[in-house]
């Protein structure tokens, strides 16, 4: 695992923060009533799970806010030597402040084939992403064992591998946590 907060140029945390949050990138939110799907086979519940609705956006090459985002992707795999061969999949998740102690939602891995997760967080916040010592196998773990925590911070990227399962949580005291999501191999 790999986090740094200064691959970056100074200034440019606050630069994508306004394009999200102010300019708007033309970025196409959808509403999802869970940070899940429930049908799939890579996120399973356990009683910790405090499920939480979100904004998400899909990005599609080509579109202004695909290609702004992957050059801060591609700023991090630059500093650090990182070669991929394929970008599967690019999009953003909005969190809003919970009201009540969110927990974590539900831990998952993104794809059940070799990936590699990139995340890079928007805003400053609480709402941290949990890493468990489970990863992806055969069957769904019955339950996790938290083995660290990341806090949002504009302008942290973090790399890990995508076997390893996750969980975002909501936050509590700030308004919202804006992160963008890069799957890759």
């Amino acid at each position: 695992m790999i986090v740094d907060n200064n691959f970056l140029p100074q200034g440019a945390a606050n630069d994508i923060l306004d394009r999200v949050v102010i300019n708007g990138l033309d970025i196409p939110w959808t509403l999802a009533y869970r940070t899940d799907t429930p049908s799939s086979k890579y996120a399973v519940d356990d009683a910790n799970v405090k499920q939480s609705y979100q904004f998400a956006a899909g990005l599609v090459p080509g579109s202004p806010a695909y290609d702004y985002f992957m050059k801060v992707f591609h700023a991090f795999v630059s500093k650090h030597n990182i070669f991929y061969n394929k970008v599967i999949r690019v999009k953003l998740n909005w969190l809003p402040k919970a009201t009540l102690n969110a927990g974590y939602h539900t831990p998952h891995v993104d794809y059940d084939s070799e990936h590699k997760v990139f995340l890079y967080y928007i805003n400053d916040s609480d709402g941290d992403t949990i890493f468990f010592q489970e990863t992806l196998s055969e069957d769904a773990p019955e339950s996790f064992t938290e083995d660290f925590r990341v806090n949002p911070e504009a302008g942290r990227g973090v790399i890990f591998d995508g076997s390893i399962y996750h969980a975002s949580s909501s936050p509590v005291k700030s308004e919202f946590r804006c992160i963008l999501n890069i799957d890759f191999t």
